[in-house]
């Protein structure tokens, strides 16, 4: 039994580290490459005999209409082999979170992140050419080891928050988290990704809310998070007037980086496959309808939606997206639990995740592809462990 226990250490240990670097696309890999990548730590992990949890139920349903979806769909194929690329991360963040500790695995993650940070800036000062955007709107933008700026800007937040919730039991803060956090700051301006910027404020503030939290008696933290949250709304809408203003500090403007544009065309093209759209991974080809709906209305050739529930609604319709807003509205509510009832590093990195997803999918497609989905499938396998060993709440994910 020693041995097994071992043997699932070290496989989700590499699992966290591999997972971690290839759902953030490094540049030169493909989708199919990292489809093999998941799929032979799957592999590794049966052969050697590890412990597998009891399959969570909304998100297996939501992998079940994107494989679905291919009965409809004009590339079948696509859709299949896609619709796995979906349900490989979901199985490896049950692997991970049944066989690696929650706190083992935010010290890998914080040194996994911290190395792809220091290669990709290293590369950045080395091998300009590879490292840096070099298209003429966005000339000299940090993007690293990745396909995009965008996506170098998202594993830093993801570096953000692991490091405020490893120093969550620390007494005071070490010079090294300091230093730390300058570089990712550094890095972050670097990226000139503005949503960045906002997400890696919003999970500063979720922190020290959760900080506070932490600090007072656990009876009233229901109501005081009840009543940050309406506090937390209020200043949304009286912000809204000053959109532009904020917009514009940000170097931004009402278009969102011609966003708006994309997001007409998305709608369109998405009340033609209202209810069950157009089939898993089948809306952005060349030859895709749903493309060329999005294109005519955004005047180019769109590579992405821009937006994570107008890319799953395209693929999987309304009803598809009706299981994944549950699914996060779930996870969501279950976070806020676990940050009323036991606030500490899972619950504040929970909650950081979740909300960085779900704010970040209105301008952006994160978290049903990639690393997103891969880490929101973690917080919820992490998050059902916890209730299951506190016995506090019923139910099943």
């Amino acid at each position: 039994m020693g041995e097994r226990r071992q043997a699932g250490a070290v496989v989700g240990s590499v699992a966290i580290v591999v997972s971690l670097v290839v759902y953030a696309r490094p540049q030169e890999v493909s989708g199919q490459v990292i489809l093999i990548v998941g799929s032979t730590l799957v592999l590794l992990s049966l052969w050697r005999g590890l412990t597998h949890p009891r399959p969570l139920l909304i998100p297996w349903v939501f992998v079940g209409f994107a494989f679905i979806s291919a009965l409809w769909s004009d590339h079948s194929w696509t859709v299949l082999t896609r619709a796995a690329a979906l349900a490989v991360p979901l199985i490896l963040a049950g692997i991970i979170a049944s066989n690696v500790p929650f706190e083992r695995f935010l010290v890998i993650a914080d040194r996994t992140l911290k190395t792809i940070v220091v290669v990709s800036l290293a590369t950045a000062l080395l091998v300009p050419t590879i490292a840096l955007t070099q298209s003429a709107v966005l000339y000299g933008t940090l993007r690293g080891v990745f396909v995009h700026r965008n996506h170098m800007g998202y594993v830093i937040i993801l570096a953000v928050i692991v490091l405020l919730a490893l120093n969550w039991n620390l007494r005071k803060v070490r010079f090294r988290t300091f230093a730390w956090m300058a570089v990712y700051v550094l890095a972050l301006i670097w990226t000139g990704s503005a949503g960045a910027v906002v997400l890696v404020l919003t999970s500063i503030c979720l922190y020290g809310l959760v900080r506070w939290l932490a600090s007072v008696r656990s009876a009233d933290r229901g109501l005081l998070l009840v009543s940050a949250t309406c506090l937390a709304a209020f200043a949304a809408l009286v912000a809204v007037p000053l959109v532009p203003n904020i917009l514009g500090l940000l170097g931004r403007d009402l278009t969102f980086t011609n966003r708006v544009g994309i997001w007409r065309g998305a709608i369109q093209a998405w009340q033609e496959h209202f209810w069950l759209g157009y089939g898993w991974g089948s809306i952005l080809g060349s030859e895709d309808d749903a493309a060329s709906v999005i294109s005519r209305s955004s005047g180019w050739m769109v590579t992405s939606t821009h937006n994570g529930y107008l890319s799953t609604a395209l693929q999987v319709g309304a009803l598809g997206l009706s299981v994944a807003v549950l699914f996060l509205a779930v996870v969501l509510v279950r976070t806020l639990k676990m940050v009323v009832v036991s606030p500490g590093p899972q619950a504040i990195w929970a909650l950081q995740v979740v909300v960085v997803l779900i704010i970040g999918d209105f301008t952006e497609t994160r978290a049903f592809a990639n690393i997103g989905w891969f880490l929101l499938c973690l917080v919820a396998c992490y998050g059902a462990q916890s209730m299951a060993r506190s016995d506090r709440f019923g139910g099943s994910w």
